[in-house]
Formats: C-alpha cells, structure tokens, sequence
C-alpha cells in the first residue's frame, strides 16, 4: 500500500508485520489441528509448546531472506529459532513439525485471504461510521472548532487529532477480549503477576500483554530492556505498534533500557508471552517511584489520559 494514499489502519493490513504475523497463526493452527487429529505423530504437548514459543523478527527474516531468496522459508527459520530456543540439548525439536506436509501456496494463499477479510471488515466498519455523518445538515454553521478532514498545522490541536483518531472504529474493541488487571507483589518477584499466568494458562493463547508503570508522572516511554541476571527485550511487535500510535497521535515517546530491575512485564516475557511496559521515566528511572514524591497531588491527568487513548488505539490497531 502507499502510504500516502491509505489510511494507516488499511496499510497495516497488507504490512509485512501483519501477513507474517497470520503466517504465524496459521502455522500454529496447522500443528494444533494435525495434533487433534492424531494422524502425523506430533503431540499436543508439542502443539502447545509452538503455540507459547512461536515468534518471529521482521528485520531477521529480512535478513535471512537476502541468502534463501524465498520468503517462506526466511520466515520460518526465524520462526523455529524462536521455538527451539529453550529446548534442552538433545531433545527432540518441536520446530519439526512446523509447515509439516503443507505448500508455501497454502500458507500464502490462506493469509491473502484472511487479509482479504480483515480489509473488507475495515471498510464496512468505515462505512457504518460515515452513515453517522449523514450530510452536511449535521455540522454546525459557526466556525467553533476542527470537525475533522485536512487541516494544517495551525488548525487543530494535537489534543484535537489525537481525539479525532481515538474516536475512530470503536467496534475495533468488540474484537478483542480486554483484561484490565492489578496483579499487585510486583516487588515480591512478580509473584502476583506469575500467580495469574498460572491460574490462567489456559486462556492466554494468543494474548498480549500491556504493563503499565507510573503513567500519571514523567515522560511517557517504552521500556525496551529489563532485568538483573538475565536480561529480556520487550515485544517489537507491540514497540512498533505503540511507536505508530504515538506518531499518529502526536504524542512524544521515549525509550528505556532497565538492565537493573524488573516490571510486571518481566515474567509473561520470561514465559515466552508478547508483553511490553509502558511507563512514566524521569530521566534513567521510572518517574515518582518508591520516592517521597509518590503521592496523588504528582498525578498528571493529562498523562493518564495520553496513556489511554495509546493503549486503547494500540489494542484497535492489534
């Protein structure tokens, strides 16, 4: 797509992100089904271990395909390097039974499809919306304020754009199942939140996790890295998206390296999860915390608010 003639959300449909992020389910899909079935040999233990493990970079499959010349087999040597990572030596590689007895044509074939899909939902949804427009009869005579369209840089407000995108394809969100929890122990080693991946193992396919610390102070940012001993990258995928959102918000976002602690991020990341942290930084540090100035009259409204409308555009655009 060009960019220049899409709306972002139709240019992330036919993205690379996005057709491998389906070539991934797919492949998944074919290891949970061939599993059910019973038919080739691999486990559902073993469908369960891709399922958890199964990722992939953009930029290494970018890289691997300038030597393979052939985007299928890039991806998907990205893909089982993810899945193999944290086999013991010597064992058996889940990754084996990845694109088992299947054609780059399925693969590809199937995801132009459901590209296919996703574009025709985001059109109907467009078009549901601008029946809500009706005619111009609906728009006020007087000159009070941006109604939306082109405008240039002294027209509206960031506060304006950023309301104007927010408000668009709300039944996005009927799309996704959102858990909005408070996991608490964070200081105990994440126990609160390594409570709730074990109580809810089963309900976490596919998920995403969005951490949240100190949004009501400092400058909204991302934390890239964190940990002690070892240490871990919080998910591109997710960076990329927040990235985006902010741009198309006008919202400034930094980036945080934490090699010194961990988030409530920290353990979905360890279990191989999607998860990222956004949080208020003053300077290297997460801003208020565990400080004297961790007191209600230091929250910032217009922080939380900022931090809600990315989020929930980031959940829209997932």
């Amino acid at each position: 797509m060009i960019d220049r003639y899409t709306r972002p959300e139709m240019g992330h449909i036919f993205s690379l992100e996005n057709k491998y992020a389906i070539w991934q389910e797919i492949e998944v899909l074919a290891c949970e089904s061939q599993a059910e079935l019973g038919k080739i040999g691999i486990s559902k233990d073993e469908a369960q271990w891709i399922r958890d493990h199964a990722n992939f970079e953009k930029a290494k499959v970018d890289e691997i395909e300038e030597v393979t010349r052939h985007d299928v087999i890039a991806f998907l040597t990205n893909m089982k390097e993810y899945i193999d990572a944290d086999v013991p030596e010597g064992d058996p590689k889940p990754s084996r039974w990845v694109h088992y007895g299947m054609t780059s044509s399925d693969l590809g074939d199937t995801a132009l499809c459901y590209q296919l899909t996703q574009a025709c939902d985001l059109i109907i949804d467009a078009k549901k919306s601008g029946r809500g427009i009706g005619s111009w009869d609906n728009f006020e005579d007087d000159n009070d304020g941006w109604k939306g369209g082109a405008t240039s840089s002294d027209g509206a407000s960031s506060e304006d754009m950023l309301s104007a995108v927010a408000s668009m394809g709300d039944d996005e969100l009927l799309g996704h199942d959102i858990w909005f929890v408070a996991t608490g122990a964070s200081d105990c080693d994440g126990a609160g939140m390594k409570a709730f991946l074990a109580s809810h193992r089963d309900k976490l396919r596919g998920v995403f996790f969005i951490n949240l610390e100190s949004v009501g102070a400092g400058r909204l940012s991302v934390v890239t890295v964190e940990g002690e001993q070892q240490l871990l990258k919080g998910d591109r995928r997710i960076m990329n998206l927040v990235s985006k959102v902010c741009k198309s918000f006008h919202v400034d976002c930094g980036a945080l390296e934490m090699p010194y602690a961990k988030t409530d991020a920290y353990a979905p990341l360890e279990a191989s999860r999607r998860a990222l942290t956004i949080a208020g930084v003053d300077g290297t540090r997460l801003a208020c915390a565990r400080t004297e100035d961790d007191l209600p009259h230091n929250v910032n409204p217009t922080n939380i608010a900022t931090v809600s409308e990315v989020v929930t555009e980031v959940i829209r655009r997932s």
